[in-house]
């Protein structure tokens, strides 16, 4: 589907004074209790915490940062995405169903404009979902993940239920 942005209208002063706030609020309490159970998850864990040092340190404590650097600590985007699939920082999303349909399992039917609760916490810690105990704090699950989110992964797990993507990029227009 095509998008052509230059047809919807910016967001007025106040809309964007109530997305900064919402950004200031919610990022500050989902981002330091991600830090909070990464800290705490590092203390039970020092195996972990030293391949994440390994991996810093890496040929030369010298390196240049960029984002390509970035980009290439594979272990440790591995130890992020076990903290925030092992600790959510929150409990789960509401989403609204734009079309009728039908859950595959049990039958039942869903109709355009429902909300469905999608909990991370069970959905992280369901053994259907995993094929390394869900249970067991262990990064190396996401070692050979699909990075581009393809359905068919080496995970063993669904990718579409942990994407926390590095970097977002967004367009803000005023309106006169």
């Amino acid at each position: 589907m095509i998008v052509d942005f230059h047809l919807f209208k910016g967001l007025s002063r106040s809309e964007l004074l109530h997305e900064i706030l919402l950004f200031l609020v919610a990022g500050y309490e989902t981002t330091s209790t991600a830090l909070a159970w990464f800290i705490y998850l590092m203390s039970k864990h020092p195996q972990v915490q030293q391949k994440i040092k390994a991996e810093l340190i890496g040929d030369s404590e010298k390196q240049v940062w960029s984002v390509e650097r970035l980009d290439s600590l594979v272990y440790l985007d591995c130890v992020v995405n076990e903290v925030l699939r092992f600790c959510p920082p929150i409990n789960g999303t509401l989403r609204t169903l734009t079309t009728d349909d039908r859950l595959p399992q049990s039958g039942v039917q869903l109709f355009k404009g429902d909300l469905v609760l999608i909990p991370f916490h069970t959905l992280a810690r369901d053994t259907r979902q995993w094929s390394i105990d869900p249970e067991l704090f262990c990064p190396e699950r996401f070692l050979h993940v699909d990075k581009d989110h393809h359905k068919v992964n080496a995970g063993g797990h669904f990718s579409r239920i942990t994407i926390m993507p590095k970097h977002i990029g967004g367009t803000i227009e005023f309106d006169q």
